[in-house]
């Protein structure tokens, strides 16, 4: 069951992140992160209200709410810079660098929770840096000039940030239902969910309106796209913490460097982006890092 759920994860998130791009030629970044949770709040919401006719949810501790507030921050901040790496960087490549998240999750587990990395992950974490380096140099032909532009770029420093925090976010989202008492591990992820977007509400819709009014609008007037945004994150990222909650995480992120191929599809079937050689190189050795780090 948890594959086949992991599995709908990927479809969900890559179609978001899809539509985002497509998005974001019409909206600023602040607004087209806002569509990825305003419309799926009252979808959640309405998901809750069915789910408690199945059972309840306990909340046994008050950490529980701590847990939730960095899940909430960091899931709308990560989102926001992966939307702003599209413009820097093809779909393809973009998404490569999310899957850092892999890498930092590892690591802050190693030196959080005292799970300890054996030399082969530490290799993959090394073979995935060197992965994320290739798929940032710039386009020239002269590769001296290409290394100094790939540090002065923000690409490298967006996707790293980027993995980071989708890396907080997830431990976080561990954390925060490992404090629920739930009749089934789905009320668990539909509870935690609900409560992350209240909270990322509450402080994007404040951040559009300072940012750009009309954009705050025009989701309201074309809501269309937003509506499909928000309903595909909303059940993606049950699904993620559904899994989560039937078995290990480095299991279900295995799965989910599925995405990674997908992403290649994407890029190059729909909107008909040119990958180049290194890019290519790069995002290949970012997935072999990620399947090191996982397996081993």
């Amino acid at each position: 069951m948890w594959i086949i759920i992991s599995l709908l994860a990927v479809i969900f998130q890559t179609t978001r992140n899809m539509l985002s791009k497509k998005l974001k030629n019409q909206l600023g970044s602040e607004a087209v992160n806002l569509s990825r949770f305003l419309p799926a709040l009252p979808i959640m919401i309405i998901f809750y209200s069915i789910s408690k006719n199945f059972g309840n949810v306990v909340i046994n501790s008050k950490y529980f709410f701590i847990y939730i507030f960095f899940l909430a921050i960091a899931q709308a901040l990560a989102s926001y810079l992966s939307i702003i790496l599209y413009k820097y960087k093809n779909f393809a490549v973009a998404v490569a660098f999310t899957k850092t998240e892999t890498l930092f999750t590892a690591i802050l587990a190693a030196y959080l929770l005292s799970e300890k990395l054996n030399p082969i992950a530490w290799v993959g974490i090394i073979i995935s840096m060197v992965g994320l380096f290739l798929a940032s140099l710039a386009k020239n032909k002269k590769i001296n000039n290409s290394f100094k532009k790939t540090f002065l770029n923000k690409n490298i420093f967006l996707g790293l940030f980027s993995g980071l925090i989708f890396s907080i976010g997830a431990i976080s989202a561990k954390g925060a239902m490992n404090l629920l008492t739930a009749d089934h591990v789905i009320l668990k992820a539909i509870f935690s969910l609900t409560i992350a977007l209240i909270i990322q509400t509450i402080i994007l819709i404040p951040i559009s309106l300072f940012k750009n009014k009309q954009d705050l609008v025009n989701i309201f007037q074309k809501p269309i796209l937003p509506i499909v945004i928000g309903f595909c994150s909303a059940l993606g990222t049950v699904c993620w913490f559904f899994a989560f909650a039937l078995i290990h995480t480095a299991y279900v992120k295995t799965v989910g460097q599925i995405e990674f191929i997908l992403s290649i599809f994407v890029s190059l079937f729909i909107f008909k982006e040119k990958i180049l050689k290194n890019e290519y190189i790069g995002m290949l050795l970012i997935l072999l890092g990620c399947l090191l780090l996982i397996i081993f």
